[in-house]
C-alpha cells in the first residue's frame, strides 16, 4: 500500500515542476547560507519558500517549509540564553514544525520516516564501518586543526562545571539529542521530501547531504572545505543508510557514534588546554 502511495506521489510530483525547482533553490541557499553566513538571505528565502508552498497548496512539503522557516528565525523567537545552547536551535524548530503538522490527517504522511526501519547483517556491517570510519576521521581532523568552530566557545562555558556532570550526562545528553536532531532533519525531513520529487537515490542523496555539509562549513566539527568534504561523504553514508535500512535507526546510531566522539575529544583533549589560559 505504501509503496503504490509512494508511487502515485512521484508521479504527481513529476507532472509539476514546482516541487523540483522549490527544493533545489532551497539546497543551493542552504548551501549560501552555510557558507557565507547571511542571516537575512536565509529568513527571506525560508519565508518565500513557505509562502509559495502554502500558496500553491503543495502539502507534502509543508513539514519542510514550516522547519525551515522556524529554523531561520530562531533567534528572534528563543532568547538569547537559550538559541546559544547546543542542538536547542535545531530541537525546537523540529518540535514546534511537527507539532503544528501532527493534528491534520491529510499531513501525518510527510511524518512517515519516523521508523526504526530493518537492520539485517549488511547494514549492521555498513553501520559499524560507517561509525569506525567517521570516529578515526574526526580524531585525525582534531588534531591537525587549529580551528575547532563553536568547539572552543562550548568548552570554555562547559569549564565551570563538575567534571562528573560532563562526562556522564553532558555528553551524552548533548550526543543523544543533536544526533536525533540532525537525523530528523536531514535524513528525515528533507530526504523524505526530496524522495517525492527525485526518482534517483544518487540525487536525493547528494541534495541532502550538501545541505548537511553546509552547516557545518562555518564554526562545525570538522569545517571548512575540508571538513564540508569529510560531512558530505559522511552525510552519503548516512542517507544510503536511511535508503537501505527503510528507517532512521540505522544512521541514528552512526551519528550518535559520531557526536559522542566529538563530545569526548573536547573534553579530554581541549578543556586541559583552555584551563592553563
Amino acid at each position: 500500500m505504501m509503496r503504490c502511495l509512494h508511487a502515485w506521489f512521484r508521479k504527481n510530483n513529476q507532472s509539476n515542476p514546482l516541487p523540483k525547482a522549490l527544493l533545489l533553490t532551497m539546497v543551493v541557499m542552504l548551501n549560501l547560507d552555510g557558507v557565507l553566513q547571511c542571516q537575512l538571505v536565509d529568513k527571506i528565502a525560508a519565508v518565500l519558500f513557505l509562502a509559495i508552498v502554502v500558496s500553491s497548496k503543495i502539502g507534502f512539503l509543508l513539514h519542510l517549509a514550516l522547519l525551515l522557516w522556524l529554523l531561520s528565525f530562531a533567534d528572534l523567537y528563543l532568547p538569547q540564553s537559550v538559541f546559544s545552547l547546543p542542538v536547542i536551535a535545531l530541537l525546537v524548530p523540529l518540535i514546534l514544525s511537527t507539532l503544528m503538522v501532527l493534528p491534520f490527517s491529510r499531513f501525518r504522511a510527510m511524518l512517515e520516516w519516523i521508523r526504526m526501519g530493518r537492520i539485517d547483517l549488511t547494514s549492521t556491517l555498513l553501520l559499524i564501518g560507517t561509525s569506525l570510519l567517521s570516529v578515526a576521521a574526526l580524531i585525525a581532523w582534531g588534531l591537525q586543526t587549529d580551528h575547532l568552530g563553536r568547539g572552543m566557545q562550548v568548552v570554555q562555558k562547559l569549564s565551570a562545571y563538575p567534571e562528573w556532570l560532563l562526562l556522564y550526562c553532558g555528553i551524552p545528553l548533548f550526543a543523544i539529542f543533536n544526533a536525533a536532531a540532525e537525523e530528523a532533519i536531514y535524513r528525515g525531513v528533507l530526504q523524505t521530501a526530496l524522495a517525492r520529487v527525485f526518482e534517483q537515490s544518487s540525487s536525493i542523496l547528494t541534495l541532502q547531504t550538501s545541505a548537511f555539509a553546509a552547516i557545518h562549513f562555518a564554526m562545525g566539527f570538522p569545517n571548512g572545505f575540508l571538513g564540508y568534504l569529510m560531512v558530505f561523504v559522511y552525510g552519503l553514508m548516512l542517507g544510503y543508510l536511511r535508503i537501505r535500512t527503510n528507517g532512521m535507526l540505522a544512521p541514528y546510531l552512526a551519528h550518535l557514534c559520531a557526536d559522542l566522539t566529538i563530545g569526548y575529544f573536547l573534553y579530554f583533549y581541549l578543556l586541559p588546554i583552555t584551563q592553563t589560559f
